[in-house]
């Protein structure tokens, strides 16, 4: 049900071919945005990386299931717990606003490359790598995102973004 109504909310938008989904906290007010002062940058929160285990460089690694992540219960195909879209949207946000004291700016170029199931309840491991490659000399940084997942066949590349964080 849920994959249906996805699909067809964006064979109804733009013919463009793009879907962009902004993310960031309240508009500054506009006694600030008229002194040009930067908006305060509030405390992060970062409820899915609260239980990542970090390997010291810039990957981590997530163990998911639907008993600790209880929003899985709500997003099933099929009877089946699997990994909402949603959820790897504020991942990559999420590891984006961990990775830097810039602001996470647009998560881009998202690819669902092989869903992720949790077959009775099963915990899955998530490997979550980003490579930080400079973007532009506005001080922009692009970090490429890849989510793996361990299979019974081995490892599965699952998810590709691209972060854009920014002093804005």
């Amino acid at each position: 049900q849920g994959r249906a109504a996805f699909a067809a909310e964006l064979g109804q938008g733009r013919r463009e071919g793009v879907v962009e989904v902004l993310f960031g906290g309240p508009l500054p007010s506009a006694a600030a945005a008229v002194a040009g002062e930067a908006p305060a940058r509030p405390p992060q929160e970062l409820p899915l990386l609260e239980s990542a285990q970090f390997d010291g460089g810039a990957g981590m690694v997530l163990d998911v299931n639907p008993q600790s992540h209880t929003y899985l219960l709500d997003h099933c195909l099929d009877g089946r717990p699997v990994m909402p879209m949603a959820m790897m949207l504020e991942l990559a946000a999420e590891v984006g606003a961990n990775s830097s004291s810039q602001h996470v700016t647009f998560v881009r170029d998202v690819r669902l490359l092989k869903g992720i199931g949790f077959d009775d309840g099963a915990t899955r491991r998530l490997r979550v790598d980003s490579v930080a490659a400079p973007l532009s000399l506005d001080g922009v940084t692009r970090l490429d995102l890849t989510v793996h997942s361990d299979t019974q066949a081995g490892n599965q590349l699952n998810y590709r973004a691209q972060v854009e964080l920014g002093g804005r």
